[in-house]
């Protein structure tokens, strides 16, 4: 690849299974050059071409979106931990997540009072229990305005006793859309995984 005026672009689609050499090659503008491979096993045959998984080693999650849904993106909070948002490329059906260390089950649910807490979320219940990938958390759901379009959202707050960590898993969607959402939201329940975090460093 070479840089230049045009942009890059890329898509996702499931490749062929088989066994891939991986190579990068750099120079730079002093004329050093750098090189490096490695052989990657690909094995796609039962594939399901419906989605794809957002996997995040560091933080120990994988969730399932569909395939069209462009790159999700990573933003730094106030207090330095990491917000992932994935969504449609309308950004109508919105995926947020979060992690916050814990102790015990209740913090799933003070972690809930902290995520809402000063924004303009309208919590419509209190929150329940529920289970998702054999973990034990809470649910609340909440209405919520952007500039005059209503959202609809509920909240998943998950704790993993393993890795002292609570999930929250922020599924929006756009007052009108459930339907379409639906398929997104089926997948977030029964095929999220949650996993130890790998030390990258």
């Amino acid at each position: 690849l070479t840089f230049s005026d045009e942009p890059f672009t890329y898509w996702f689609e499931p490749t062929m299974s088989g066994t891939y050499l991986m190579r990068i090659s750099v120079e730079d503008a002093a004329g050093n050059y750098y090189y490096d491979e490695v052989e990657v096993e690909v094995n796609n045959d039962d594939i399901d071409t419906s989605y794809r998984y957002v996997i995040d080693l560091e933080y120990g999650y994988a969730i399932p979106i569909p395939w069209e849904w462009p790159a999700f993106d990573d933003y730094e909070l106030d207090d330095g931990r990491i917000q992932t948002i994935v969504g449609n490329i309308d950004s109508t059906i919105n995926i947020y997540i979060e992690t916050y260390d814990a102790t015990e089950l209740d913090d799933a649910q003070y972690v809930i009072e902290d995520y809402v807490y000063d924004t303009d979320m309208i919590l419509i219940d209190d929150p329940t229990p529920i289970e998702l990938n054999g973990y034990d958390g809470y649910r609340v759901y909440y209405e919520i305005d952007y500039d005059g379009d209503p959202f609809n959202g509920e909240i998943l707050s998950i704790f993993v006793p393993e890795s002292e960590t609570v999930y929250t898993f922020d599924f929006e969607v756009m007052e009108g859309l459930e339907q379409e959402a639906e398929p997104v939201r089926d997948m977030l329940y029964t095929k999220t995984r949650l996993f130890e975090p790998v030390d990258l460093e």
